[in-house]
């Protein structure tokens, strides 16, 4: 995602998504329990590659299948309970994000105007910014949403930190791993993200 900070143009005050659906147009917004996060500025063209490289090989592979890939933005309301699933109830959400790409399994999560509930996999490109935000606050919601896969991108450092949900419903962090050859995605069988295309724009990691 790109840098994200506190917005200085709303009122400090605990907002939901029927708040969030009003916010200034022209500019990208998130809520984390309430908070408004102004996404800005813009994303990079690294950043763009990234996502569009991953994102057009999981819509290839997934074709066919009951799962499909989109990309940001796109509003992914985590509900603070489990009401209906229902637009009425999800105007009390307190958290609505924007990952950089998502799969959803579950074609009745995705809605007209927004999706529901936790994405099967979630992929986030890291920046300067974001490191913070990304790694310790939106990691935490998407775990207690229950994201089955978090990616974590770093282009910065060509590396890759997968988080695995495993059997107690608890995040588990794997080793960094080099962005290079293929890696599979655990949650979605037969499926793997090809880092070749993107090799002539990320670093090259000594050994």
């Amino acid at each position: 995602m790109t840098a994200k900070s506190p917005t200085r143009q709303l009122p400090q005050r605990r907002y939901t998504y029927a708040d969030y659906r009003n916010f200034p147009a022209g500019q990208r917004w998130e809520l984390i329990d309430g908070e408004a996060i102004c996404m800005s500025p813009a994303p990079t063209p690294l950043h763009q590659r990234i996502v569009l490289t991953i994102a057009s090989q999981l819509q290839g592979q997934l074709r066919g299948k009951h799962c499909e890939a989109f990309v940001a933005p796109l509003d992914v309301v985590l509900p603070d309970h489990e009401p209906a699933a229902n637009e009425e109830a999800d105007d009390d959400a307190t958290t609505v994000v924007q990952p950089d790409v998502m799969v959803f399994c579950d074609p009745a999560q995705v809605g007209p105007k927004h999706a529901r509930g936790a994405p099967t996999l979630v992929v986030e490109v890291l920046s300067r910014g974001t490191a913070g935000y990304d790694q310790i606050k939106k990691r935490r919601k998407y775990e207690q949403a229950g994201v089955q896969e978090l990616w974590l991108v770093d282009p910065e450092e060509g590396v890759l930190y997968i988080n695995r949900r495993d059997a107690t419903g608890v995040f588990v962090g794997e080793a960094p791993a080099e962005m290079v050859g293929q890696t599979a995605i655990a949650c979605l069988e037969g499926v793997a993200v090809d880092w070749e295309p993107l090799k002539p724009w990320l670093p090259v990691i000594e050994p």
